[in-house]
Formats: structure tokens, sequence, C-alpha cells
């Protein structure tokens, strides 16, 4: 799978200098938040907005999509944490950070060794976490089931 940082200077290049159906030439930058791949679009009189792929589709013309949509599959990866880390582990430490907070607002004397207890659990579940690069990938472990 090609990594998406490693190739959006190349697209964003590519990109530079599209016509709109509107007749305005516009600059387009490739971004990515979280999943989603979204499309900073400025003008050639400097106004800018970001749109996502559907608004794209209505502002460019078919042959402007198709390298819209090679930058959109340029990656997919996602991470993951197994289910019963979800039912356990996770929920397990919440219950007591709470309680550490609950006790200092009550006055009590912050414990430290309490403390870093719930932060090694924390640093267990975020170091079981694994990337996937498609829903195909993931193993029963990491699908979480509702209890």
């Amino acid at each position: 799978m090609i990594k998406f940082k490693a190739l959006r200077g190349d697209v964003n290049e590519a990109l530079a200098g599209l016509r709109g159906k509107d007749g305005k030439t516009y600059k387009v930058d490739v971004m990515k938040s979280g999943k989603n791949i979204e499309f900073k679009i400025t003008n050639q009189f400097g106004d800018f907005k970001t749109i996502n792929l559907k608004q794209a589709a209505k502002l460019f013309e078919a042959a402007d999509l198709e390298t819209l949509d090679e930058a959109v599959a340029l990656d997919e990866a996602f991470l993951r944490i197994p289910g019963e880390m979800i039912n356990g582990e996770l929920p397990l430490a919440i219950r007591d950070l709470e309680s550490i907070l609950k006790g200092l607002k009550a006055g009590n004397d912050f414990d430290a060794k309490g403390f870093n207890t719930q932060m090694a659990r924390l640093t267990a579940v975020k170091k079981a976490a694994k990337k996937f690069n498609s829903e195909d990938e993931v193993p029963t472990r990491y699908n979480y089931t509702q209890k």
C-alpha cells in the first residue's frame, strides 16, 4: 500500500491549475482528516475553502476527478485494539482514573503509585493497537463485540 504522506506532495503538485466547471482555475491540496480525505481548493483570486469528494465532483470535470480519486485511494490504514481490551483493561483503567480524580477533588493527596499503575494499563492498551490496511485483514481478536 502506498503511503499517503509520501505521495501527498506529488499529488498536490499534479492538482495545481485545475479548471473548475465555473471557469475558475484552482490549486487543490489533498488533506487527510482521520479516515476522510478532504481537498483545500484555492482559486486564482486567493479565495479558499475545504471540500469533500462529493463537492469536488460537482466542481471539476470527470477527467480531473480521476486524479482526485487516485489521491483518495492512497492510504486507508487504520488502528484497532483487541476486543478483550475494550471490554477489560480500558474500562478498568478509566474507572480507576475517575476514582483518583474524585479523590483529588475531595482534597486527598495525589497517589503517584496508583496513577502510574493506570498509566501502565493505558500504555499496554496503546501497545496492543495494530495497524490494518483493509477490513479483510482484521483477525477476530481485533473485532469488538459489545457485551
